[in-house]
């Protein structure tokens, strides 16, 4: 089944694919982080979702200092969030990907087209831990906080590494690319 994912990317992964999640991408941020464009009103302070951890304690904290319509605006705000989800991680997978896929060992390093997607699934399951307990809310889960504390940890860290393989890996192919365009401009030959 991975072996599928990883192909599926590799085959619709272009540089207009990557453009055009972005652009999805980036205005469902846009919604999230104005909240609708203002419409929705939310105390980002109390918001669990761009935290790289956080206790049980502050997780039912937070959700206490939203109040009711804080708690229901930050459910609707999910609803967009799981949209963003469905386009921003296999945005980054593409990218992972059109980065990568020159490489001489690439066929060695596929799997890391995955780690995307395993960001995707934690912050899922966060999305989801967290609107359970604000659907059950004032009754406190025991282990929903705790989890989705472990989940939003993992999908950052692995969210940094995406973001540091994409930068290097781009840089790289930047490099090498002004060093051919160098070699040729000084009358080289081009190798790879």
């Amino acid at each position: 089944m991975l072996k599928r994912i990883i192909e599926k990317i590799e085959a619709r992964g272009s540089w207009k694919t990557a453009l055009l999640l972005f652009l999805i991408s980036a205005a469902l941020a846009s919604l999230i982080i104005s909240q609708a464009g203002g419409l929705l009103a939310i105390d980002a302070r109390y918001t669990m979702d761009a935290a790289d951890y956080y206790t049980a304690e502050t997780f039912h904290d937070n959700l206490e200092n939203l109040g009711e319509s804080g708690r229901q605006t930050y459910l609707f705000i999910h609803l967009i969030d799981y949209v963003y989800i469905a386009f921003s991680y296999p945005f980054f997978a593409v990218m992972v990907y059109l980065v990568s896929r020159n490489l001489k060992n690439y066929q060695r390093y596929r799997w890391f087209l995955l780690l995307p997607l395993g960001a995707g699934v934690f912050d899922l399951l966060e999305n989801i831990g967290i609107d359970l307990a604000i659907i059950v809310w004032p009754a406190k889960l025991p282990l929903i906080p705790f989890l989705s504390g472990y989940f939003t940890t993992l999908k950052m860290a692995i969210l940094y590494c995406v973001f540091s393989l994409i930068a290097c890996l781009g840089a790289y192919r930047l490099i090498r690319a002004a060093m051919k365009a160098g070699k040729i401009l000084l009358g080289g030959e081009e190798s790879d």
